[in-house]
This record gives structure tokens, C-alpha cells and sequence, in this order.
């Protein structure tokens, strides 16, 4: 929610100035303190809160149809996160943590993009929907927030260790 400014109405005084202003010099007053032709002009004060509220349905993250590669994209988007972080006072570079944390970020746009249904979910701990394109996949999110698939090797019993 952001606060948001009352409607002005410009045709108030405060913005018009008095009425006399309109008119020709010669019929201005001629002691301005004492005139009573300021009685257009009154002090008003209005209390007023505004709410609202902009619902987005973007997800959070730069716009991938606006670079031509893969890595020009993770790039910026580390750029960006050094930026944030130099923000911060962190004498920083890109390095590989850096560059991992940027595609984790785009990562998680994109599942976001393509399955934010099940990722809502999964959040949740509510059963997939039956049309799903990832049920028979067995989906979980890992600690990271990513979505992970199972597959179906995990639905077979008797296999264990690293095979699975």
C-alpha cells in the first residue's frame, strides 16, 4: 500500500489568488492590509488519509525478453545485487557466490513464471491440482525456495542410495 494524495482542486482560491488580480490595476485596492477585498480567500485545513493498494501480478526479478543471452542476463542481474550490496557499505565484487545467488534469483522468477500455482501449493502444503504438468514429477521446494522434481524413480520401492 503507498499513500496517495488527495485530488487538488485547483480552482481554489489558494491556487487562483485573490479575485482582484483579474481585474485591472486601476481597480486594485490601494492599501492592501486593510482591504476587505481578500474575503474570497479563506484558510482552510482538511484532514484526509488515502489508502490503497496496487495489486502486481509480476514476480520479482529483471524482464528476460529484454537481454539476448543467458549470461548478459545473470550478469546484469549480478551487477544489480553488487549494487545492493555496495549499497550497503560492503566493499564487494562479482564473484561466484555473487553470480550463484543471481541465478537462483532468475531461476526462481522463472519456475515462478511458468508454475506459480504449484509453487503456491507447495508453499502451502496443499495437494497439486490434477492437471498439473508436474504431478507424476512428485514437486518440492528445497531449502532455497527452489522447485525441485522427485520424478519417479522416488515411487519405486526397493530402490535406495544414490540411484535414487
Amino acid at each position: 500500500t503507498r499513500e496517495e494524495s488527495p485530488p487538488l482542486n485547483f480552482k481554489d482560491a489558494w491556487f487562483q489568488g485573490p479575485s482582484f488580480l483579474y481585474e485591472s490595476e486601476n481597480k486594485w485596492p490601494k492599501d492592501l492590509k486593510s482591504s476587505k477585498s481578500f474575503g474570497d480567500v479563506t484558510c482552510e485545513q482538511k484532514h484526509v488519509n488515502v489508502i490503497s493498494s496496487a495489486d502486481r501480478n509480476e514476480s520479482p526479478g529483471p524482464d528476460e525478453s529484454r537481454f539476448s543471452s543467458w549470461i548478459r542476463l545473470l550478469m546484469t542481474t549480478a551487477r544489480v545485487l553488487l549494487f545492493i550490496k555496495k549499497c550497503q557499505r560492503k566493499n564487494m565484487y562479482i564473484n561466484t557466490e555473487l553470480l550463484k545467488t543471481a541465478e537462483e534469483i532468475l531461476i526462481k522468477k522463472s519456475q515462478y513464471d511458468s508454475f506459480s500455482n504449484e509453487i503456491v501449493c507447495l508453499q502451502q502444503n496443499k495437494p497439486l491440482d490434477k492437471n498439473s504438468r508436474l504431478l507424476s514429477l512428485t514437486p518440492y521446494l528445497d531449502g532455497a525456495g527452489l522447485l525441485r522434481v522427485g520424478g519417479r524413480i522416488n515411487k519405486i520401492e526397493g530402490v535406495h542410495g544414490p540411484v535414487k
